[in-house]
């Protein structure tokens, strides 16, 4: 997983804290959450003007409403994306997948952020098939193209942006956390077993993912705003203060969410 070339987190005083509530008899994972927010808020603050992060998003924007042309994958194609040589709904997500990574790529500050985004990107794709298209493993390129312009809606694409961002920030905080969890698994601790873990670490995904639903408030007028004031041809600037926004607003809610437990 891209999660274990992030580094290591520095033990400072708000690290601790999360290592504390691990080692407490009983942790509310809503806590651990924000405690894990707090001490990862310098990395999401650092997100929030991340080229790999505005590329991957500027992408799925553009991909959302080139998906209303009947050139499409023309359209791909000016985007970087090659197109597929069965023609398949899977073949077409696998090459922006391969796009987004070769493209984040670029930014050597980025690199232990490049398999996050891919990562969300390639999620966030293959949702809007399985629930739009026929099957994912049966989908053709027009099956996509038509599941992906269903999410060309500022409604739409609102749930899209939603599940982009819950998926970076999941895989962000998990990353955060696993690499710690068996230091605190043993049966006089709140984790007291590595199954109890997985569900701890299921749960503070859950927890992260729908702190993510913030971004559904703004998301879709912001969407319909851009497209129908540049034609569809929203610039990865525009789409660059989107995200710094978004980032804002979803380290907010993360601590949010622990001060009113």
């Amino acid at each position: 997983m891209g999660h274990n070339r992030l580094g290591r987190l520095k033990l400072t005083r708000r690290w601790r804290e999360v290592v504390a509530l691990l080692d407490a008899p009983s942790a509310a994972v809503d806590a651990v959450a924000s405690a894990v927010a707090e001490a990862a808020d310098m990395r999401f603050r650092e997100l929030g003007n991340a080229p790999a992060l505005n590329y991957a998003f500027w992408v799925l924007a553009r991909i959302t409403w080139a998906a209303r042309s009947d050139s499409f994958l023309k359209e791909l194609n000016w985007l970087g994306v090659r197109d597929s040589p069965d023609a398949s709904a899977l073949g077409l997500i696998s090459g922006t997948a391969q796009h987004v990574r070769s493209e984040v790529s670029r930014h050597p500050d980025q690199d232990d952020f490049t398999e996050i985004v891919t990562l969300a990107v390639t999620r966030s794709l293959t949702e809007t098939v399985g629930r739009e298209g026929p099957g994912l493993f049966s989908s053709t390129a027009e099956d996509a193209r038509r599941a992906f312009a269903t999410y060309s809606t500022p409604a739409k694409f609102a749930e899209l942006t939603r599940l982009f961002f819950a998926d970076v920030m999941a895989r962000s905080l998990r990353a955060f956390v696993d690499r710690e969890l068996s230091n605190h698994t043993g049966p006089d601790r709140a984790v007291k077993t590595s199954g109890d873990g997985a569900d701890f670490l299921d749960a503070l995904d859950l927890h992260t993912r729908q702190g993510a639903r913030i971004v559904e408030e703004f998301s879709g007028s912001w969407y319909s705003l851009h497209n129908w004031e540049s034609s569809g041809d929203i610039s990865l600037d525009e789409s660059g203060r989107f995200v710094s926004q978004a980032m804002r607003k979803l380290r907010a809610e993360l601590k949010r969410g622990a001060e009113s437990d």
